[in-house]
């Protein structure tokens, strides 16, 4: 699932919810999501996302990502794991 699609989709979402009336949930991952599109890494189809996919050799991760979301050096609350790793289950 390529991250515009993943974007799409929440947008979209998003106008449901708002048409019901209903809240709209905040997720961290909305906001990798965008950064990445803005920097243009739409995902492996759209010529890379959080890899790299050389054609002569094995994809590796893209050299932007520390900059892009650098280390704070703060430990991740259980809470905030646990979401991580559903996230990552999901896609």
């Amino acid at each position: 699932v390529s991250l515009s699609l993943m974007q799409h989709v929440r947008r979209q979402t998003e106008k449901d919810l708002m048409a019901e009336g209903k809240e709209i949930p905040h997720n961290p991952a909305n906001t990798v999501i965008d950064a990445m599109l803005e920097k243009g890494r739409p995902g492996r189809a759209g010529g890379g996302g959080f890899y790299e996919y050389p054609k002569d050799a094995k994809k590796h991760l893209w050299s932007g990502l520390a900059e892009l979301f650098p280390h704070t050096g703060q430990p991740l609350d259980q809470a905030a794991m646990i979401e991580r790793l559903l996230f990552i289950q999901a896609i």
